[in-house]
């Protein structure tokens, strides 16, 4: 006999995690006050693991990271910086301000899965 789900927290406005995600938030949820970020990488099946300090400059440096996963604020500069590296994907702890969001990244922060 198969355990029920837990009871969802009832201002989760999340749907079940889709399960496409679920590796991305597990991470996001995991990454919670390390100050480190996670890479995945189309040709990797495990993620890159960097200091948040170092995001920047391995983005600019890096041609197959698709998904951005970590412990920190997501700026203007870096969505138009993952934009310009066909990153399609990011998780974060939180979403700064920005303003112009291009069409081909999807941002999620964790408090859409907590």
């Amino acid at each position: 006999e198969e355990p029920s789900p837990p009871p969802e927290p009832p201002n989760n406005s999340q749907k079940e995690i889709d399960e496409k995600l679920k590796p991305y938030v597990d991470s996001l949820l995991n990454l919670k006050g390390t100050g480190n970020a996670h890479l995945f990488k189309k040709s990797q099946k495990e993620p890159e693991k960097i200091p948040v300090k170092d995001l920047a400059k391995t983005i600019e440096q890096s041609t197959d990271i698709n998904i951005i996963v970590f412990d920190g604020l997501v700026t203007q500069r870096l969505v138009e910086m993952a934009s310009n590296k066909g990153i399609n994907e990011i998780y974060a702890t939180k979403i700064g301000n920005v303003s112009k969001m291009p069409a081909n990244i999807k941002l999620y922060k964790r408090e859409d899965f907590e």
